[in-house]
């Protein structure tokens, strides 16, 4: 059996989301896998939580399960499960760099029995083998996107935005276009937020331009979804996203470059409205690389391949007696604050702040 540690929100994060994909995935396969929640609460109706779970405070693992655990709190987890391996999922890698605790231990950072990591990115890929050294087997699991649910749809004349990235630079650019009366007349501005997974779906699929206000992020997903959308994406990088944010699909800006972000999606704007054959062109074929790349086929390939490699005989990450584990909960104060704590830690990443463990 294969035990994915989670945290217990209230709402589900991208990452979440993604690790209950990769139990359903592995079940699908004939491999054995459970997601695990601390909370009898915790509990998700959308579609993609449909993986088996185990909620308690504490689970017995069997010789030859492997329990996977995230990255967020660093080496403070390390005292759950002293004695036994554990694979690392890395969605942020930040949360590698930014943790001095880590520091003067051997191999993973903070976590010297750890042998697997897995990561979604190219970028995170190149931290982690930089940290962790060789010694450390790291294997990519592009994340999946649904490109039936994130498809293009009648179009609005409508820029739309995340303000929970970069909120500063994107109202800024947004207030210089403005100003400025660079947007033809009827474009609007819209910001999503406070949606479920299928509400933001639906935002991207009827909107025009995405402003990418990705910061640290390992992957940056929403401006993958949204040239998925069909969307044309303006803005930042934000580390990962650079493998698929590259300019013959964006318009990519350097940090903080609110000038050219409300310079590039005025010109966007202008060229749909004229029908430009050549941002049509690079807007299908930002939609064809995440449908190549970041497909849940590809997902599902990339989860199975990584974890068939993973129960190898005589791999190192297979846990080699019956042991009782705690979850994080057991070390949470009542009231749901770890997952307090939690956000705070994935909004602080970005910053570069360590509150997670501190």
């Amino acid at each position: 059996m294969i035990w994915f540690m989670l945290p217990d929100p209230s709402h589900p994060s991208g990452g979440v989301q993604m690790q209950y994909r990769m139990v359903s995935q592995l079940n699908r396969a004939g491999i054995p896998a459970v997601v695990w929640h601390g909370r009898q609460s915790t509990r998700f109706a959308e579609p993609w939580a449909d993986a088996p779970v185990h909620r308690a405070l504490t689970a017995t693992l069997d010789a030859g399960d492997v329990l996977v655990m995230q990255e967020v709190g660093g080496a403070k987890w390390h005292s759950l499960v002293p004695n036994i391996p554990v694979v690392k999922i890395v969605q942020g890698h930040t949360f590698l760099i930014d943790d001095p605790d880590a520091d003067g231990l051997p191999g993973f950072p903070g976590w010297p029995n750890v042998h697997d990591a897995l990561v979604l990115s190219d970028y995170i890929e190149d931290v982690v083998a930089l940290l962790s050294g060789p010694d450390v087997r790291v294997q990519k699991i592009p994340p999946g996107i649904d490109d039936v649910l994130f498809s293009p749809t009648p179009k609005d004349r409508v820029i739309a935005f995340m303000p929970r990235r970069r909120a500063a630079d994107i109202a800024g650019a947004i207030r210089i276009a403005t100003r400025a009366g660079l947007l033809p007349d009827g474009w609007s501005v819209r910001a999503i937020d406070g949606l479920d997974h299928e509400g933001v779906a639906r935002a991207l699929s009827s909107s025009s331009i995405f402003l990418s206000g990705a910061e640290r992020e390992g992957f940056g997903l929403p401006a993958a979804e949204a040239m998925a959308s069909g969307c044309y994406v303006v803005g930042f990088t934000g580390d990962g996203g650079r493998e698929y944010l590259t300019d013959d699909v964006a318009t990519v800006a350097h940090d903080n470059d609110m000038v050219l972000v409300a310079k590039a999606m005025a010109a966007a704007a202008h060229a749909l409205d004229a029908n430009d054959p050549l941002l049509k062109a690079k807007i299908a074929q930002g939609r064809q690389l995440v449908q190549e790349r970041y497909s849940l086929k590809a997902m599902e390939d990339a989860t199975v391949s990584a974890f068939r490699t993973i129960l190898a005989p005589r791999s190192p990450s297979i846990i080699r007696e019956r042991t009782l584990v705690q979850h994080y909960q057991t070390r949470a104060p009542r009231g749901g604050v770890l997952w307090s704590l939690y956000r705070a830690a994935r909004r602080a990443g970005r910053r570069g702040v360590g509150l997670f463990g501190h």
